[in-house]
């Protein structure tokens, strides 16, 4: 038997019991003493505040709120913390937030902002938050395809509602869940500005700028070729029968610039003068100075005959020419926004305010192959083409329709003549 057991088997017996109480007391103070730390971990737990984080995507508000925990503890703990707040990004910031405990910022679209918060106060855990927070991309201009007369915005997100803000000469034509269709204008105008809505609640504000529509050409001589050359007569307030008669017998080919208003006066006449072999084109509605009115006010000339001349005399005008001869390079894309093809001028022309001088060209020498020749339906017109026929035997030059002496892309006849002669004046 060992020293030590011989010891303890000696003690007397009311020894042995004082050391065992004192053994029990000692396990039982310690069991207490680890229940009251664990009642104070808990208590701790529960009264611990908690992070809130809620991003708006309609507004790209982000919110970090502190919330207070339960127990009895919790408002004297929630009372006496601080909460410190840094973030990373575009909105770089390091904060020390009191009551309320509340922090906000609105971010971009597509930003990234990580948040670190800690809080210090009578706790005996740290609660800590790291969390990252992506604004979605907004809807932007992914590409504009620019078509004869429009042009088509495509988004790069699908559109859950479009709303124009500014949209100066009424733009917009119409839209889809991830486009937008505009009228292209006739001079360059201030951009268009969109507010967009996209299905992922992400708003953008975005800028288009259609491309204006580029001018028609603009033709002051035919080609020459067969030594051609092109008679058109202007406005139409003075119908002759005696022209109508001459163009049967000589299967004479005449262009006639007609007014609308003044088509509207001598309807039938008109209808025949189709029949015998004439065309019309356009001279617009009333005769303005066409460089004198807003582009709208130009397009809509010219639009006039292209509307109602195929429904009464069953040919669509291609060509125009400017009353007065007034011409520009918005005239000239007023005229692509009517339909039109060209602007067609003269090289010739019988002054109507000196018909003594007769016969005038542009370069003061006799008619030649190509020239257009200008013409009025005034009283005289018979006359005068009388004159202007006499002169063309005397030059062997051979009258023609204008539009065969026109390029294919304006006449639509790809078989008549593309000549060196042509002079486009672009």
């Amino acid at each position: 038997m060992t020293a030590l057991a011989q010891t303890t088997t000696s003690l007397p017996p009311r020894t042995r019991r004082r050391h065992g109480a004192r053994l029990l007391i000692g396990i039982l103070a310690l069991m207490a003493m680890l229940g009251l730390l664990y009642a104070l971990a808990v208590l701790d737990y529960a009264a611990t505040p908690q992070f809130a984080v809620r991003f708006t995507t309609d507004t790209n508000l982000v919110q970090v709120r502190l919330i207070p925990g339960n127990g009895l503890l919790s408002q004297f703990v929630f009372a006496h913390c601080q909460l410190t707040l840094t973030t990373t990004g575009v909105h770089a910031t390091a904060v020390r937030i009191a009551a309320p405990m509340r922090w906000s910022e609105r971010i971009s679209a597509g930003e990234t902002v990580r948040l670190f918060a800690h809080l210090q106060g009578p706790l005996l855990a740290r609660p800590r938050l790291q969390k990252t927070v992506r604004a979605p991309l907004g809807a932007a201009v992914a590409s504009e395809q620019t078509l004869r007369w429009t042009e088509v915005v495509d988004f790069t997100l699908p559109l859950k509602s479009v709303r124009v803000l500014t949209d100066p000469g009424h733009l917009v034509l119409s839209q889809t869940s991830d486009s937008l269709t505009l009228r292209r204008p006739i001079v360059a105008v201030r951009p268009i500005t969109l507010d967009l809505t996209a299905t992922n609640g992400e708003t953008s504000t975005v800028q288009v700028a259609p491309q204006p529509i580029p001018p028609v050409p603009e033709y002051w001589f035919g080609a020459s070729s067969g030594r051609r050359i092109y008679i058109t007569i202007d406005d139409g307030w003075f119908p002759s029968r005696r022209v109508l008669a001459l163009m049967k017998r000589d299967h004479l080919p005449l262009t006639a610039f007609l007014i609308e208003q003044a088509a509207q006066e001598h309807p039938n006449y008109w209808k025949a003068f189709v029949a015998a072999g004439g065309v019309i084109e356009d001279h617009t509605v009333s005769h303005p100075w066409l460089t004198r009115v807003s582009p709208q006010a130009a397009e809509a000339q010219w639009a006039g005959p292209v509307h109602s001349y195929p429904g009464w005399f069953q040919q669509r005008p291609v060509v125009g020419r400017p009353p007065y001869g007034a011409v520009d390079r918005t005239v000239r894309s007023a005229a692509r926004a009517a339909r039109l093809r060209a602007i067609v001028m003269w090289s010739a022309e019988w002054n109507p305010t000196n018909r003594k001088a007769g016969l005038t060209t542009w370069n003061r020498l006799p008619l030649a192959p190509g020239e257009i020749v200008l013409l009025h339906w005034d009283p005289g017109l018979y006359r005068e083409l009388l004159d202007v026929l006499a002169i063309c035997r005397a030059q062997h030059l051979q009258p023609a329709p204008l539009l065969a002496g026109l390029p294919a892309s304006v006449s639509g006849n790809s078989q008549v003549p593309r000549t060196e002669s042509v002079d486009a004046h672009n």
